[in-house]
Formats: structure tokens, sequence, C-alpha cells
């Protein structure tokens, strides 16, 4: 009864240790995006972050090309990049595959400290 009981107990603990390693793994995959927010300069140099008003994330930016500018309302089509180091620290790293600005709106906000939103004209 004890090596079946052992043997329950282990199998057990290996299914727990498959799930939720198959879960950590899903969550470093990359994931295609879209997002809608304003640009924002990050805390270093040259980084720009978008936090998402659909979910409230943060978004670390990188554009292939040109790049829109800080207190631009826009809306974009990106890969997540996790697990990513980044000299920016912040937010979850999206390559940004290509973005447009949203016309009628503007961002307010984010030069007190609070996120920007974005606000109808």
């Amino acid at each position: 009864m004890k090596s079946f009981s052992r043997l329950g107990t282990a199998v057990l603990t290996l299914a727990m240790l498959f799930a939720a390693s198959a879960l950590a793994q899903s969550r470093n995959e990359p994931q295609n995006v879209h997002l809608t927010g304003c640009v924002e300069a990050g805390v270093e140099s040259g980084c720009l972050v978008l936090t998402d008003q659909a979910t409230g994330k943060l978004y670390n930016l990188y554009f292939q090309n040109e790049k829109p500018a800080v207190g631009t309302a826009i809306e974009l089509n990106g890969l997540t990049r996790p697990g990513s180091f980044t000299v920016c620290m912040q937010g979850l790293p999206v390559r940004v595959d290509n973005w447009k600005p949203i016309s009628g709106v503007k961002c307010s906000g984010g030069d007190d400290g609070k996120k920007a939103k974005i606000t109808k004209f």
C-alpha cells in the first residue's frame, strides 16, 4: 500500500511540474499583438513605451523604421519578445511591424508621472 501511495504521489508531482513548465513556456512564446495607446518616453534615453488602452499593460516599443513622436496616439501590430534583455528595462518588449497615428484623438497626461491616456478632441 505504501508503494502505491508513493508512486501516486510521484506521478502527481511530475504531472504538476509538467503543467507548470508548459504554462511558463507558453508565457515566454512570442505573441502577435494589436495595441492602442500613447507613445511615451521611457526612463532610459531613447526608449519608447506604450500603455495599451485595452489591458493597461506596459510595452517597450522597438521600431524598424520611422518612429512616432512622443505624445502621439497610435495603434500598432507587433510581436512580443518575452524574456529578451533590453537596455530600456521597462515593459514587455515588442517589435513593431507597423503602426499608424489615430486621427481625431490626442494624448493627455504623462508629464506628471501619470500614464498618458487617449482623449477625444
